[in-house]
């Protein structure tokens, strides 16, 4: 637990210009610090067989492809994978997730499993509660349609005239900012 505590201690340092206020900030490092203990106790009592960490994928549908990484998949007792993604929003229940909520799991589900991954389950982890909320796994036609959707979307944004939406709050937590004509910090 110290040694976790130390590697939180130590990266939170590099954030301090997401938070509004200092108040703020303050409270959001307290949580952090209270979810490290939480996590730690739970992984102590049922330690996880993870089998990769930010596994990092680009997966191509037609002539788009997408980017990125898959905060960590489990090996599960019967031979498949579960795949876990940290939220650190306010918690939902599983009801409450709405088929947006549900898509980047969907997407995460679909890349690893053309790289030949056998994925079976799919949970968000709210790092606030601990929750762990499962979302259904897309099989058969609705794994297709959803493919196919993904797909009409992406071509969308092709054909689309996308106008920049700055302030300072988008600004400061968008990957483009140091490169952005339209940024404002």
């Amino acid at each position: 637990l110290d040694e976790c505590l130390k590697i939180y201690e130590e990266r939170w340092g590099e954030h301090d210009d997401w938070y509004p206020s200092a108040n703020d900030r303050d409270r959001y490092h307290t949580e952090g610090h209270e979810a490290v203990k939480r996590l730690f106790e739970l992984w102590s009592e049922h330690v996880p067989d993870v089998a990769f960490l930010e596994q990092p994928f680009d997966w191509h549908i037609g002539d788009h492809s997408l980017k990125g990484s898959v905060d960590r998949i489990d090996h599960l007792p019967d031979g498949g994978h579960i795949i876990y993604d940290y939220k650190t929003g306010k918690p939902k229940e599983a009801e409450d997730l709405g088929k947006e909520d549900k898509e980047q799991l969907w997407i995460y589900q679909i890349a690893m499993e053309d790289k030949g991954m056998d994925i079976r389950k799919l949970a968000y982890v709210y790092i606030q509660n601990g929750a762990v909320v499962d979302v259904p796994v897309l099989q058969g036609d609705k794994r297709d349609a959803f493919k196919a959707e993904l797909f009409e979307r992406m071509q969308a944004i092709l054909i689309s005239d996308f106008k920049a939406a700055p302030s300072p709050f988008i600004c400061r937590n968008c990957d483009f900012k140091n490169i952005c004509e339209f940024r404002r910090l």
